[in-house]
């Protein structure tokens, strides 16, 4: 059932959305239930989970497990670009230093070439680098921010 809010007669009420755009599509079952109803309902479950600290606790720990494997990925990843990230400096830097003792046109500018091709690869992990930072400080609860919540 997707929900729709429905106005009739001043009472709020929440629908089943092919009651009122599909009914071409074919009946459904679903009743329409009062909006006061279901908005007390669910405040009344929304301030009992938030009111105890030891559900956001949970909570906190349960996003944390189910994040473990993704975060632990993701400093996987971080760890491979970072020696990319090294290999392509040592490359542009000797790169650099043999252009410099070449004298060659021909070696000149496929060395000149390379140099681009390797910068650009070193900027594309760069900027991957830093997607990956901040997924990584988004994903994670820090000390003092569980403070903040709890």
């Amino acid at each position: 059932m997707k929900g729709l809010t429905v106005t009739k007669n001043n009472y709020r009420y929440y629908e089943c959305i092919q009651q009122s755009y599909y009914r071409h599509l074919g009946d459904c079952e679903e009743k329409r239930i009062r909006g006061e109803l279901v908005d007390s309902t669910v405040w009344e479950w929304i301030t009992e989970l938030l009111g105890n600290d030891d559900n956001i606790e949970l909570g906190l720990q349960e996003m944390m497990e189910e994040n473990r494997d993704t975060v632990d990925q993701k400093y996987q990843r971080l760890e491979t670009i970072d020696r990319l990230i090294d290999k392509a400096e040592r490359k542009t830097h000797n790169l650099v230093s043999e252009l410099g003792e070449t004298e060659n046109e021909m070696v000149l500018s496929a060395l000149r070439t390379e140099v681009r091709s390797t910068a650009k690869q070193q900027e594309v992990l760069i900027q991957e680098r830093n997607i990956l930072l901040a997924e990584l400080e988004q994903t994670e609860v820090a000390p003092d921010m569980r403070k903040m919540i709890l």
